[in-house]
């Protein structure tokens, strides 16, 4: 993609695991539907979410995950409607690789994380934070509060749109 077309449209660095898909997701959905070999499943409800603030802004998702280079897993979100503009490296230093990635592009962008560690100050500025890590064990009273603090949720549209649609 041309630097000229991502200056159009906003750009989402998207992480997965706690915006997608919370411990809860993962302990009780994602075991079932691996089974049935399902290569790539979220959370649908946190899928639609992400619809309405790339719907709403135009946004293209930048594949920012440790699942990044999975086989497939572009053409899987490109099957149910997204756009993709690229992928990070899996296992980098996110901050680092967005810089790398934007380079001198003025495309309006945020990143949607349940981490903060690897960003800067600049970059926090553009963070849509969905929770941090509750579980340290998987116990059924954690993953319930874990469902309700982590993720991508209807709290994050506004932040995400505010972010997106400024300039």
């Amino acid at each position: 993609m041309s630097k000229i077309q991502m200056n159009k449209q906003g750009l989402i660095f998207l992480d997965f695991d706690g915006v997608l898909n919370d411990p809860y997701w993962l302990a009780t959905v994602w075991p079932i539907r691996r089974k049935r070999n399902v290569k790539f499943e979220f959370d649908l409800s946190r899928l639609e979410i992400l619809r309405r603030i790339c719907d709403r802004t135009d946004a293209q998702l930048v594949l920012a995950s440790s699942w990044s280079f999975r086989p497939g897993l572009v053409e899987y979100f490109e099957s149910i409607g997204f756009k993709v503009a690229g992928l990070l490296r899996p296992h980098s230093n996110r901050g680092e690789a967005i810089k790398n990635f934007l380079g001198y592009s003025t495309a309006n962008w945020i990143i949607l994380d349940d981490e903060k560690s690897d960003y800067d100050k600049e970059q926090l500025e553009h963070l849509v934070f969905t929770g941090t890590k509750v579980v340290d064990r998987w116990t059924k009273s954690n993953l319930v509060m874990a469902k309700c603090l982590i993720g991508l949720d209807e709290r994050h549209i506004d932040e995400a749109l505010k972010l997106l649609e400024t300039k």
